[in-house]
């Protein structure tokens, strides 16, 4: 019965930092992507990318080959800021930068 709650914990653990580290990728994107491409892009993203990042680093693979890991800065910081450099990259500008200000999105 501890195995199942050790996994238990760490499978809450992990899928934490899984639906946090989307959400740092998304204050680059906002007002430059529409939301059904950012819908399609999280999950896939997570499988083909944030999965096999976060295996390496909470595995251990990454230990023996000389590199540290002090509580999953490559899996999630570097993962996500590499992630909104590429999407800033290809999107470009947000559209009327910097000439016009964006006006703030507050509820009325």
């Amino acid at each position: 019965m501890a195995g199942d709650t050790e996994s238990l914990v760490s499978v809450a653990f992990l899928m934490t930092f899984a639906s946090i580290t989307p959400a740092l990728i998304s204050g680059a994107v906002a007002d430059r992507l529409k939301f059904s491409v950012w819908m399609l892009f999280v999950p896939v993203w997570l499988v083909l990318v944030y999965s096999p990042v976060t295996y390496w680093v909470y595995s251990g693979w990454h230990h023996g080959n000389g590199a540290l890991d002090f509580v999953g800065v490559t899996a999630i910081h570097v993962n996500a800021g590499v992630a909104a450099l590429a999407f800033v990259l290809v999107l470009g500008k947000r559209k009327g930068w910097p000439t016009e200000a964006t006006p703030p999105h507050t509820c009325p």
